[in-house]
């Protein structure tokens, strides 16, 4: 429902009002998006299924969720890889295009789909961003298939200030 607000109170002296709700996202990519052999990849997400506070834009900077309050986010993404037996796939968060944030890694067995997830609770300060870093060594070009389910998913949500 729209139009929800929200009054945090810290315990000290800070008071925030939202409305519309806390801070929150689900960004999503539904087409494959093509990897290449043991290179880092910041995936594009194409569409929005909700953005509270405009920190995701579909065109510009696509591969990031931009902080617009800061405080303690619970970050979780799921990207599920196209059909390989060979290799290891690895997913990762990136802060402000740098600072890595570990997520996990899978060993490709029989050739089917593996799905990386990985959640972390990263601090973000008004204006940071967040990034989700993918990367395979299938030994060639692999592509992360957003057909799959509800496609490459990023989820963020503010969780509130940092104690």
């Amino acid at each position: 429902t729209a139009n929800k607000s929200l009054y945090v109170y810290d315990g000290g002296w800070q008071q925030t009002y939202f409305w519309g709700g806390i801070p929150q996202a689900k960004i999503t990519r539904t087409t494959t998006q093509a990897t290449v052999d043991a290179t880092d990849l910041f995936v594009a997400f194409t569409s929005e299924v909700i953005d509270t506070h405009g920190g995701h834009d579909n065109v510009t900077n696509n591969t990031r969720y931009t902080a617009q309050v800061g405080g303690m986010y619970m970050v979780c993404a799921s990207i599920p890889w196209a059909n390989s037996a060979a290799g290891v796939r690895r997913l990762d968060f990136r802060k402000n295009g740098t600072t890595f944030y570990s997520g996990s890694s899978y060993a490709a067995g029989a050739a089917v789909r593996v799905v990386s997830n990985a959640t972390r609770i990263i601090e973000l300060t008004f204006g940071d961003y967040v990034e989700v870093s993918v990367n395979q060594t299938s030994g060639g070009a692999l592509n992360i298939d957003g057909t799959v389910n509800e496609g490459c998913v990023l989820d963020v949500m503010w969780m509130g200030y940092k104690a």
